[in-house]
């Protein structure tokens, strides 16, 4: 994805290419579906540390042993 520049920094986006869920029972139907968290902001801000780690490993595929001096300030989950 291309630069963006947020609060004059640029921030670098990309996608992962895996696919998360999140599992929750449907009170009516009794069925399981995946959907964004029952939170204010959905949790779109707040990864597991498990998911933290997998987007480690994009970045490292991407970039490869630059990587290693790349650290995350923020994450942003898209539900």
């Amino acid at each position: 994805m291309p630069l963006t520049q947020e609060d004059g920094q640029y921030a670098v986006k990309f996608c992962l290419d895996m696919s998360f869920k999140n599992t929750c029972k449907h009170e009516a139907s009794g069925q399981l579906i995946s959907m964004p968290p029952d939170e204010p902001d959905q949790a779109q801000r707040s990864p597991t540390e498990w998911l933290k780690a997998q987007l480690g490993k994009t970045i490292t595929g991407l970039i490869g042993e630059k990587a290693k001096n790349i650290s995350v300030d923020t994450y942003r989950i898209c539900w």
